[in-house]
C-alpha cells in the first residue's frame, strides 16, 4: 500500500485509513429465494429474460 501511495502521491488528495476488513453477517432475505428475487426485478422494471448474470 505504501509503495502505491508513493508512486501515485501527486494524484492523491487524501487517504482514508481504518480496518483492513469488515465482517458482515446476515442475508438479504428478499434475494435469497426466486420469488423474492423476481419481485426485486419487477420493482426495478427488469424483465427476467433481460437479466444478465
Amino acid at each position: 500500500m505504501k509503495s502505491f501511495l508513493r508512486i501515485h502521491e501527486s494524484k492523491i488528495k487524501s487517504v482514508l485509513t481504518g480496518f483492513d476488513w469488515v465482517r458482515l453477517r446476515g442475508t438479504l432475505r428478499m434475494l435469497a429465494n426466486t420469488k423474492g428475487f423476481g419481485g426485486v426485478l419487477c420493482f426495478m422494471n427488469i424483465l427476467l429474460k433481460d437479466f444478465q448474470e
